[in-house]
Formats: structure tokens, C-alpha cells, sequence
């Protein structure tokens, strides 16, 4: 990966990182040790905010490093099926309907991608981390960038 694309990364990263708590399941602590277990270092203390650990994250590993871990837990939650549905509406440049998160059970995993609000019953926007997936990360993947850690 260029440096160039690295740096984009790193920023998409940090502007979009209240995404990565949705992608590990649990309190602070399992989230800690689920990316323990994938590979990702960390220096925080056990007492660091999410904030803290995150940016601690993107300094302790090289971007592949974390892209590789966010595509494994990205594939983990959602089907090639849901994941080129959800592509096909970010290019068609279209919020899916909150219905059709309801119908296609999406709706608990799709704030990754998607700002739901919940209480309203509406979507009101892409999330910065949907840009960075479908327009980083998923073509970095299909043009051969390793998805193994």
C-alpha cells in the first residue's frame, strides 16, 4: 500500500472510529481481548477510554495490519450478499430504507455503516466508516490487497 493511501487511511480511521467498537463484540474488556487475540497491539492501560485505545491501535500497527482485521470482522457480521446490496446503494448514492433493514435483518448490525436513528425510525446518513469501506478498504481487497493477518 502507498503512503499516500496509507495516510487517507489513518485519517478515515480516526474520523470514523466510533465504528470499530461495533465490530467486537462486548464490554471494554472483551473488545481488548478480542483484538488481542487478532493480532492488533496496544500500550494503553486497562483503564484507557475507547478513544485512547483506538488511537493507540492505529499507532502500534501498520494500516494493512488493521484493515485486515476490520475486513475479518466485517465478513464475520454481514453476507457477500448484504455487503454488495448495501455497495450497491452507496453507489446508487441511495439510503436503504429502514424497512428494508427490518425486513433483511440488518438493522442491528448496520450502524457500522449506516446513522440509524432508532427512536425516529429513519436512516439519516452514511457513516464516515462507509465511505472508507467502499471506497478504501473493499477495492484495496478486490485488487489483491491480503486479507490474511
Amino acid at each position: 500500500m502507498e503512503n499516500k493511501q496509507q495516510e487517507k487511511i489513518i485519517r478515515y480511521l480516526r474520523a470514523s472510529n466510533t465504528f470499530f467498537w461495533n465490530i467486537f463484540p462486548g464490554v471494554k474488556a472483551d473488545v481488548r481481548k478480542t483484538m488481542s487475540e487478532l493480532g492488533l497491539k496496544y500500550d494503553v492501560s486497562e483503564k484507557a477510554t475507547y478513544a485512547h485505545l483506538f488511537e493507540d491501535v492505529i499507532l502500534n500497527n501498520e494500516p494493512e495490519k488493521i484493515i485486515n482485521v476490520i475486513f475479518e470482522q466485517i465478513s464475520r457480521l454481514f453476507t457477500t450478499a448484504d455487503l454488495e446490496l448495501l455497495h450497491k446503494f452507496w453507489l446508487d448514492g441511495i439510503m436503504p430504507d429502514i424497512g428494508y433493514l427490518k425486513r433483511f435483518k440488518l438493522l442491528e448490525r448496520a450502524d457500522i455503516f449506516l446513522n440509524i436513528n432508532i427512536s425516529n425510525d429513519y436512516v439519516a446518513g452514511w457513516t464516515v466508516f462507509a465511505g472508507l469501506w467502499f471506497e478504501e478498504i473493499e477495492p484495496w481487497i478486490n485488487k489483491g490487497g491480503t486479507n490474511d493477518t
